[in-house]
């Protein structure tokens, strides 16, 4: 093949006429100006819709920081009084006496007969002998 036959164009006739391009062309267009319609409708709402939900999430986020923080200050407050009516309570003279006697109580058991059951009880030998006692009862168990 020479270099003129691959420059020439083709001689061949075109699949679609002018004609025919243009009515296809001119049927269509009001099916693409109501699509690009349906776009921009779909577009208008739903920018609305972001821009609603965009305002509720802040609105929601600045109502829970101020219930978060009116809990915070009242739990601070209740705990302060509850503090305060628990010192009270502690000081009462009726409270005193149960604690002297409470006291008394106590060291009478630790210095009397009850030395040997707190000694059983909380001997420190206990941590040695149990799992000692639990190795030997596992193997001949």
């Amino acid at each position: 093949m020479d270099q003129v036959t691959l420059l020439t164009p083709a001689h061949g006739e075109a699949d679609l006429s002018l004609g025919t391009a243009n009515t296809l062309l001119s049927a269509l267009t009001p099916t693409f100006v109501n699509a690009l319609r349906l776009q921009r409708m779909i577009h208008a709402v739903s920018a609305f819709l972001c821009f609603q939900a965009y305002i509720l999430a802040c609105t929601t986020l600045y109502a829970s920081k101020i219930v978060a923080l009116n809990g915070w200050l009242a739990t601070k407050v209740s705990a302060s009084t509850s503090a305060t009516w628990v010192w009270y309570a502690w000081e009462s003279q009726t409270c005193r006496a149960l604690r002297k006697k409470a006291f008394h109580e106590v060291a009478t058991f630790i210095l009397g007969g009850g030395q040997t059951v707190f000694l059983m009880v909380f001997w420190p030998g206990w941590l040695v002998l149990g799992p000692v006692a639990g190795g030997v009862w596992m193997m001949v168990g």
